[in-house]
């Protein structure tokens, strides 16, 4: 809100869109569609979209350059086991193609380097992830731990991953 105190904000989920259909040129969900019920929200997000709008799926891919890399999505490939995840977390991709709502899938990749000035700037992305969310209080304590000896020495901390944006126009 402080940085486009324009924006309307609301409240909603992407099976239940507070908002009238035909209502938008675009939709953009990033880092976010595998927690969906995917045929619903697939559905809903068609609802929203006026007839040849596009949806814009943004996905970041782990670049695994350098050793340290390696180790760090180890570490956290391991954590990752430990929590809950969503029946569609594997399948959500091909389960939105096979509802058929939208067509056309346009792939564009990105080099997107993830710079911390700080460790409490590391801490903080990676405590955003949402499995990581999930996870109990000591686990998450641990994964820190465990990441930090990772990074240890690292400087600069720079994390590479690789952007995708997939665009898809609504059918009908």
């Amino acid at each position: 809100r402080r940085r486009a105190p324009q924006a309307t904000v609301v409240a909603g989920r992407a099976e239940m869109l507070p908002f009238a259909g035909d209502r938008f040129e675009a939709v953009t969900v990033a880092q976010a569609f595998h927690w969906f019920d995917v045929p619903r929200a697939s559905r809903e997000l068609r609802r929203v979209l006026r007839p040849g709008g596009r949806l814009a799926l943004v996905t970041n891919r782990r670049r695994l350059t350098q050793p340290w890399l390696r180790e760090l999505w180890a570490v956290v490939g391991r954590y990752e086991r430990l929590a809950p995840r969503p029946p569609s977390s594997r399948t959500w991709r091909a389960d939105l193609e096979a509802a058929g709502d939208f067509a056309g899938f346009e792939r564009h990749r990105l080099p997107n380097l993830q710079r911390f000035g700080s460790l409490d700037e590391f801490d903080a992305r990676f405590l955003s992830i949402s499995f990581v969310i999930l996870l109990a209080e000591s686990d998450r304590r641990a994964l820190l731990r465990d990441l930090h000896a990772v990074v240890a020495g690292v400087d600069p901390l720079v994390v590479p991953l690789l952007t995708e944006i997939e665009v898809a126009t609504r059918r009908g």
